[in-house]
């Protein structure tokens, strides 16, 4: 989805602080709802805010630059107090001198860092922020529907519906067999990731995937393995996943897209 120009100006006037209580409410809730316009918002803040600060190639250069000028002052002789007739000529030279560095210098900043064209600004170009699983974006509950979990309490169920997942996930792995072949261990994985407990989350899924019993839910389990593997920083591993999922249609296709193309 691409963001209208009525849409970034509202965004701006957002950041800007100029909405009134009812536009920004309107907003909020416009971003909670349609998952189109809040990953487009995701992608224009991005290029907005980056767009907008120095980079750091461009602090070290200022630096330099100041260092250099520092340094050319010093070199200059002594002003002496000139004979009256000249001192216009003394005070001109004073002037020009340090006009005449910072232009020369200018030009070769300009020729080191051409201005970029706004309109062929792309994503790749940017440099991303570190990729955070948890993100209301890529990180959803699973419901479970009809699956049939077998001998998982009340309790745990209780609780996994109600997304509490640090008490969730401990009584659901109590539940799993000794053969490490049941569904609960997709919803304990779920339940783990949500309490960030990434290596938890990998012990339970990692057994699903090779297992050909669950083949109908073979898209969840590698979804929620390769956060698992993201949150856990083993990328290469995440990357395979995900590269399944993106190939093919599903659920979680257009999500696994965005995330390999930040790692």
């Amino acid at each position: 989805m691409a963001l209208t120009t009525k849409d970034r100006e509202l965004l701006e006037a957002y950041h800007a602080g100029e909405l009134d209580a009812a536009a920004e409410e309107e907003l909020r809730q416009r971003l909670k709802d349609d998952k189109a316009f809040r990953q487009a918002v995701e992608k224009w803040e991005t290029v907005w805010m980056v767009g907008t600060q120095a980079t750091k190639a461009e602090q070290e250069e200022r630096t330099r630059q100041k260092a250099f000028l520092g340094e050319l002052e010093q070199q200059l002789p002594p002003v002496l107090p000139p004979p009256t007739r000249h001192r216009w000529l003394w005070l001109l030279l004073l002037i020009l001198v340090p006009l005449l560095v910072w232009w020369i210098m200018s030009r070769g900043q300009e020729k080191k860092y051409p201005p970029s064209n706004e309109n062929n600004t792309t994503e790749e170009t940017i440099l991303r922020p570190r990729f955070q699983a948890f993100d209301d974006h890529f990180f959803d509950h699973l419901p479970r529907e009809n699956a049939n979990l077998g001998s998982a309490t009340e309790e745990a169920l209780a609780r996994y519906d109600a997304q509490e997942y640090s008490a969730a996930w401990p009584l659901l792995a109590e539940q799993v067999t000794a053969t490490k072949d049941s569904l609960l261990l997709l919803y304990a994985g779920v339940a783990a990731l949500g309490d960030q407990q990434a290596r938890r989350a990998i012990g339970f899924l990692e057994p699903l995937v090779v297992t050909p019993t669950f083949v109908f839910y073979q898209e969840e389990i590698q979804w929620f393995l390769a956060l698992a593997y993201l949150e856990n920083k083993e990328l290469e591993k995440a990357r395979v996943l995900l590269t399944s999922l993106a190939v093919k249609e599903g659920t979680y296709q257009t999500s696994a897209r965005l995330l390999l193309d930040e790692i």
